[in-house]
């Protein structure tokens, strides 16, 4: 029977309100052949995130680190993993007692079906659901189901309506001496960004329709402390690759793909990308020029309108 040995990496800043949660929920994994990492990524909080690991002795391996943001911890943690397959858990997210058990499952399934499988090509993800600081549910994701679409169908929807939480996935080690490890030079798209690299290097994304990840919401997320935007250098250049990667494909659908893309765009406050999809989609079908006046028009309404809502609801759920 398959049973690899698998690294779960937990980087960690200043993270004594939750670490302990996400350490004790990695040693409750049903899977046992494991072994958890822990990176404080030069935490300042008088020694106590250090402590609270000490006290876990030898059932947790530490490494400490300066300051330099998660992929620089989550670096460090992937060139001293020891597993075939890497799983990331944030230190305030938490991870059901059958996550690993379910994904090593489903690569025992497939290597029963094709025993010559690439394994180091298969890439897992599950479902997830948001608490909030005192764990409490949120939300649970609608994901959109992949069976039977292409690697570039599944970026455009992942813009939408397939939720890519680093948490869920798992990966071979392979692939960070094939493609890289996670870019130090992010702070906000990091895990998105390597997510669609795997993507756009033709990795095979297989999805588990359970729960089996929770996300926290909280005001101490890099993407509230560092005031997240949707305008910076890190979208700008996910876009971009985005875009010109769908418009020099030469699938026959890429005019519908481009058209897609500007909505989704706009849907996430960017116009210029928006704009620029738009008309590469309208220079290869005439009809997308009576179309997209409407649905742009349409869409800035709804988006002003739900930009409003979400506002309150943080104010009222996640900074309270």
């Amino acid at each position: 029977m398959y049973n690899p040995l698998v690294s779960i990496i937990i980087p960690v800043y200043n993270g004594t309100n939750y670490l302990k949660e996400s350490i004790d929920c990695s040693l409750e994994q049903t899977y046992k052949n494991i072994e958890i990492i822990i990176v404080n990524d030069g935490s300042t909080d008088n020694g106590e995130t250090e402590k609270l690991i000490y006290s876990y002795k030898n059932k947790v391996r530490y490494f400490k680190k300066e300051n330099g943001g998660s992929s620089s911890a989550l670096n460090v943690g992937i060139d001293n993993m020891l597993g075939e397959w890497f799983s990331w858990l944030s230190h305030d997210d938490l991870y059901y007692p059958q996550k690993i058990e379910d994904q090593i499952e489903l690569l025992r399934t497939k290597l029963k079906v094709n025993p010559k499988i690439d394994l180091k090509k298969q890439v897992i993800y599950t479902n997830s659901e948001m608490i909030d600081k005192n764990g409490k549910l949120l939300f649970k994701w609608k994901n959109r189901k992949i069976e039977g679409l292409s690697n570039l169908e599944i970026m455009i929807e992942a813009l939408k309506v397939i939720k890519l939480n680093g948490c869920s996935f798992l990966l071979n080690k392979e692939c960070f001496f094939d493609i890289g490890n996670f870019r130090e030079d992010m702070k906000l798209l990091n895990d998105f960004e390597y997510w669609y690299r795997l993507l756009y290097n033709n990795y095979n994304f297989n999805y588990i329709p359970e729960i089996l990840v929770q996300g926290r919401m909280h005001s101490a997320q890099v993407s509230n402390t560092i005031e997240y935007s949707k305008d910076n250098w890190e979208q700008d250049e996910f876009w971009e690759r985005l875009i010109n990667y769908t418009f020099a494909s030469s699938n026959v659908k890429k005019g519908e793909y481009l058209f897609r893309i500007g909505k989704y765009a706009l849907l996430n406050g960017r116009r210029i990308d928006a704009n620029k999809s738009f008309e590469f989609a309208k220079n290869i079908s005439a009809k997308y020029r009576l179309i997209i006046p409407i649905i742009s028009v349409n869409l800035i309404s709804y988006c002003y309108i739900r930009e409003l809502i979400k506002k309150i609801y943080i104010n009222m759920f996640v900074r309270k």
